[in-house]
């Protein structure tokens, strides 16, 4: 039963460490999902209800004109090819 407790122990210091890292680095939408899962898994382990994080970004905007036209393979420059 003791070595249950240590390993509990252990396993919240862990992931409490890991929370702390990434509370720190919460610059995307990705990585503040990061960190509210870790911050769920504090949650449940300390039985209390988890105080999530939110990113705030400025909303991108898909309906832009595009005046220049590209293919995949503009320019890149083969060997061989003589140019």
């Amino acid at each position: 039963m003791l070595r249950s407790w240590k390993k509990l122990k252990t396993i919240k210091n862990s992931i409490g460490q890991l929370r702390a890292m990434q509370e720190q680095n919460i610059g995307d939408d990705y990585s503040c999902g990061i960190y509210n899962g870790i911050e769920l898994c504090m949650a449940i382990i300390e039985e209390r209800e988890p105080v999530f994080a939110t990113y705030d970004s400025e909303p991108l905007n898909i309906e832009h004109d595009e005046t220049v036209e590209r293919t995949v393979a503009s320019g890149i420059i083969r060997r061989g090819t003589g140019l």
